[in-house]
């Protein structure tokens, strides 16, 4: 797989040209410092494969990619961890690296990327962008499921149901979706926006419950009719958010 990098910190380059000297399966076949630079030598390159600094001193690389078509590139974005594109990124399913950048990370990235197919990238970056000029109900996030992308609303789920590594998402459509992501990562991303951890293998959207049964040790009706257990630690919490 052919690589190209597009950083404005040359140290940055250096380290991810220094790792990938490591792993055969990835070829550096260039590198740029900046939008303009990039976009005039991406085509030429015949890379699959991007390394993008979501921040450059002439623009965001979302500019790069929007000249470019959106042909479909696997994409790494690279940001501070203060970054505020960062959740925006998270709920678009992208990859990204966090400077500085961790070997561990990395690799990481770099083998779920050699498996992933290329799906959606318009869609996933004018969703990126959209959430990052959007607040509130209108916000999108991305499931990324074994066979493609779906973009949804957030404010459609209704809850969410964890299965080891998988979660489960039910929506008020009655629609079902399993993502290999484990539920954690969705209480991150989505607490913020209304949803509550009812119990350990539970996120639920506090818009949708409709009832709170105290008996049989305490459970949540929800819109679509999913009784959800509500952990006795966490009733009071729960209440004082309702």
């Amino acid at each position: 797989m052919k690589a190209f990098i597009v950083d404005d910190e040359k140290h940055i380059i250096n380290t991810i040209q220094l790792f990938l000297k490591g792993m055969h399966e990835i070829e550096v076949v260039g590198t740029a410092n900046s939008v303009k630079e990039a976009i005039a030598k991406i085509p030429t390159s015949e890379a699959e494969l991007l390394f993008l600094d979501v921040e450059l001193q002439d623009g965001m690389s979302f500019d790069i990619l929007s000249q470019l078509n959106y042909k479909n590139y696997r994409i790494v974005f690279i940001t501070a961890h203060e970054h505020y594109a960062l959740k925006a990124i998270r709920f678009s399913a992208f990859d990204y690296l966090l400077k500085p950048i961790h070997p561990t990370d990395f690799k990481t990235a770099c083998e779920r990327l050699i498996q992933e197919t290329t799906q959606s990238l318009e869609a996933r970056v004018k969703t990126l962008e959209e959430n990052l000029n959007t607040q509130g109900d209108n916000q999108k996030i991305v499931l990324r499921t074994a066979e493609k992308h779906i973009i949804v609303k957030v404010q459609e789920i209704v809850n969410l149901e964890a299965d080891n590594i998988y979660t489960s998402i039910f929506f008020k459509d009655g629609k079902r979706i399993v993502v290999s992501k484990p539920i954690k990562h969705f209480e991150e991303l989505l607490t913020e926006k209304g949803f509550y951890r009812s119990h350990r293998s539970h996120l639920v959207n506090i818009t949708e419950i409709s009832e709170y049964v105290k008996s049989d040790g305490g459970y949540l009706v929800m819109s679509n009719s999913k009784q959800i257990p509500l952990s006795t630690s966490k009733a009071s919490e729960l209440m004082s958010k309702l």
